[in-house]
């Protein structure tokens, strides 16, 4: 079975991060192949205060960023729009985050 990541190495990317053990096994395969993480981005529920999926509050979001020295991009968004704003994001391919 081929590696799904063969030739990720010193490519950059941005994660879309839930905060959960998937996103963060996905993170670590990453950065064990050899790419570059530009931001982890996690779309916020204004309305909850907190994040979609785990619900993780603003203050544990920026501990996050900080330990693992990324950028954190929390995108606050409404449940009706939310695959919008992602589609958006991913659109316009984060500029300027990604050359």
């Amino acid at each position: 079975m081929e590696n799904a990541l063969t030739g990720v190495a010193g490519k950059k990317f941005i994660l879309s991060y839930s905060c959960g053990k998937d996103s963060t096994l996905c993170l670590h395969k990453m950065l064990e192949a050899g790419a570059e993480p530009m931001a982890l981005l996690v779309m916020f529920n204004p309305e909850a205060g907190r994040s979609y999926f785990h619900g993780v509050d603003p203050a544990l979001l920026k501990e996050y960023g900080e330990a693992l020295e990324l950028p954190l991009l929390a995108v606050p968004t409404g449940g009706e729009e939310y695959h919008l704003y992602f589609l958006c994001l991913f659109t316009i391919r984060f500029s300027p985050f990604i050359m």
